[in-house]
């Protein structure tokens, strides 16, 4: 899970990008910014450093963090991290099961 501020976390499996406020001024990002409509877009707090874009069930969410890029990208790390011992544990122990 990926804590991107406030109470909200997202599953490491559905975020897609990551991206730094700075780009909102950019044009392409921009454009890009303006196909979601307003029900998608979830500002997490006040204070904008970060766009996390996430597939949630069947739809993209844009999700505004206060969360700088560098800490979520460590968290992200973290997590998957975290994620690949959970399973070398759990394999294993699978592999004692048998033996």
């Amino acid at each position: 899970m990926l804590h991107i501020g406030a109470d909200i976390t997202i599953p490491l499996r559905e975020v897609i990008a990551i991206l730094d406020s700075a780009t909102l001024g950019a044009k392409d990002t921009d454009n890009f910014y303006k196909r979601f409509k307003a029900q998608d877009i979830i500002m997490v707090a006040e204070g904008v450093k970060c766009l996390v874009l996430a597939k949630r069930r069947q739809s993209i969410k844009l999700y505004l963090s206060p969360i700088s890029c560098s800490t979520l990208l460590k968290r992200s790390q973290l997590g998957a991290k975290s994620l690949q011992e959970k399973f070398l544990h759990q394999n294993e122990l699978n592999m004692k099961e048998h033996i």
